[in-house]
């Protein structure tokens, strides 16, 4: 049976967009230190800040026991639009062990009613005993019309290399994949190079795959993408791919 590992180069970096809050201890020892808005596609969360109607917010809620015992509390989140009405809301109960950290996700839906411009989510605790606390707010954006599509892939010699790791914003996708986006620019880097290991009964293959450039004659891996309104774009960035097998001994 073969057996495939894949590489990548360089370091993983993950770049954060957050609204600095201000920890604030419910009296139940348990402190929400960051909530930010962000989408997830292909099963990867990114950070996001502007939003179409109809479409779903992933709420990243990171929280934090400060005691010496169990707590149990409900964490929720309420979106509001730009009339501060609100939109929806979400809650769950979490489970914290004493000194623990979480990272807790809620997906909140904005109506086709909701007013457009400057929105906001407020995160709160209710305790197992005690008031209702809001910790911090996450601010984002509803925009009108409909959102634009940038697919991103990779491609040697003309034909398409699925799985290769492109990255979008600081986080990782496997290509292909197309991300519904709001018109402006956003970061796009392609591995400068990546390779697969494949054991098989007949020896040991080696595949490398270096970066040439992109679609539209870019040479550089790492690059800012102007999105434009209304409008879908496709972005590959192009490989040469090198064969290396050896026997075993």
């Amino acid at each position: 049976m073969a057996k495939s590992l894949l590489l990548v180069a360089g370091l993983v970096l993950v770049f954060l967009i957050s609204v600095p809050p201000h920890s604030y201890s419910t009296g139940n020892d348990i402190a929400i230190l960051s909530v930010r808005t962000g989408k997830i596609v292909n099963s990867v969360w990114f950070p996001n800040s502007y939003f179409f109607h109809n479409e779903n917010v992933s709420v990243e809620v990171t929280a934090e026991n400060n005691g010496t015992a169990q707590e149990q509390p409900t964490i929720f989140v309420s979106a509001f639009d730009y009339g501060d009405t609100p939109i929806d809301f979400s809650e769950v109960s979490v489970t914290f062990s004493a000194g623990e950290t979480k990272i807790v996700y809620f997906t909140v839906s904005i109506p086709r009613w909701a007013l457009t411009g400057s929105a906001y989510i407020n995160a709160g605790i209710e305790p197992s005993a005690g008031a209702v606390v809001y910790s911090t707010t996450a601010y984002f954006t509803i925009l009108p019309g409909v959102a634009s599509n940038l697919t991103l892939q990779t491609s040697s010699r003309n034909q398409q290399m699925s799985d290769m790791i492109i990255w979008f914003e600081g986080a990782p996708f496997p290509s292909p994949v197309t991300i519904p986006l709001a018109p402006g620019n956003y970061s796009v880097t392609a591995e400068p190079w990546m390779g697969s290991f494949e054991d098989t009964a007949y020896g040991s293959v080696l595949y490398l795959s270096d970066f040439t450039s992109w679609n539209d004659g870019s040479t550089s891996n790492s690059r800012t993408v102007n999105v434009t309104d209304n409008l879908n774009m496709t972005l590959t960035a192009n490989y040469v791919r090198h064969r290396y097998t050896w026997q075993p001994q």
